[in-house]
């Protein structure tokens, strides 16, 4: 029981790093859901963008409704990918760092009627 406790610490600790590092790094993005398509803004400073990154759609009553979307990068911190099905409702999305050393956040009640704006959580 108590490996437990210690494996839940290290996560909530590892999240806050992650968050820290965003905002030191001032991660954020736009992220715009157009028919079957994600477009994807990532802005911050960054040496070179990643060339892939996910974005996680997570549910927050359903885990087992969660699921995932590869993004590639164009250009110039622009991503696109491919929604694999419909979103409705309400959506925990989230994107980390390729090495997750970073995430941020945003929450959006779908079909969106604007874009969604990522952020590193301020806990």
């Amino acid at each position: 029981m108590h490996e437990n406790y210690y494996k839940e610490g290290r996560a909530i600790n590892q999240s806050f790093d992650q968050d820290r590092l965003a905002m030191a790094k001032n991660i954020k993005a736009v992220l715009v859901f157009a028919g079957q398509e994600l477009q994807l803004e990532l802005k911050g400073d960054f040496d070179q963008h990643p060339a892939e990154l996910v974005v996680l759609m997570e549910n927050p009553t359903r885990s087992k409704l969660d699921f995932a979307i590869p993004v590639k990068h164009l250009a110039n911190g622009h991503y696109l990918g491919q929604l694999p099905q419909a979103v409705n409702y309400d959506w925990d999305v989230k994107i980390f760092g390729p090495e997750k050393d970073w995430r941020i956040y945003g929450r959006g009640y779908f079909p969106l009627s604007q874009p969604l704006e990522l952020r590193p959580s301020e806990r």
